[in-house]
């Protein structure tokens, strides 16, 4: 049910899951939702890097993006983008009341900090239709977080795998290197001769203590 997307800066795990989102909308009629704690205007945050993803996929004449979703022509598969908190506080009434959805997508999923409010919508996603998959992404904080101590206590770092219903994908820079500028890759080795603590939670996304 749930896969857990960890990894620190440059990994290319949002890349890659954008990139899954809209591949999953061929399969069916069914509603992807993907949120954010906060998020700005869908249409100039989040639109704009799917856009890309259609055209390298050469398949941009299937989609039908707007201001807050994308629509999958050929299938009608849906995603929905979403804040889960706003101006006038929480909308996770209307997050559950959504209809249809098979996967919900908490990106920068570190930003939530209520377990009671992950709950409420994970049980929202239940539909008979396809298999239910709730996934984080996620760059870690610390020890303190409520996913840690669900998800990852005890849990090796940089594991990749399944236990019980969770998949583990732990990614790094160093998965993603042909596709960073050496800058960034400098400043990541910089990091590590002077902070290395730092590095570790930072550019391979271990946890902190």
């Amino acid at each position: 049910r749930y896969t857990l997307v960890k990894g620190g800066r440059g990994s290319g795990k949002s890349y890659a899951e954008a990139t899954a989102n809209l591949v999953e909308t061929y399969n069916d009629d069914l509603v992807i939702l993907f949120t954010r704690y906060t998020m700005t205007s869908a249409e100039v945050s989040i639109i704009p890097e799917y856009n890309d993803k259609m055209n390298e996929l050469g398949r941009a004449n299937d989609f039908l993006p707007r201001s807050a979703d994308i629509t999958n022509l050929r299938s009608g598969g849906k995603i929905l983008f979403r804040g889960i908190k706003t101006s006038s506080g929480n909308q996770i009434a209307k997050l559950k009341s959504i209809h249809g959805v098979k996967k919900w997508v908490l990106d920068e999923a570190q930003e939530l900090d209520s377990e009671e409010t992950f709950n409420t919508i994970d049980l929202s996603v239940r539909t008979t239709k396809a298999t239910n998959n709730i996934t984080l992404v996620l760059n870690p904080t610390d020890i303190s977080s409520w996913i840690y101590k669900r998800f990852y206590k005890g849990v090796p770092e940089g594991f990749n795998g399944v236990i019980d219903d969770v998949r583990y994908i732990s990614t790094t820079y160093y998965d993603n290197m042909q596709n960073l500028s050496p800058s960034i890759i400098q400043q990541a080795e910089k990091m590590r001769k002077v902070d290395e603590k730092r590095w570790r939670n930072i550019w391979l996304g271990e946890w902190a203590t």
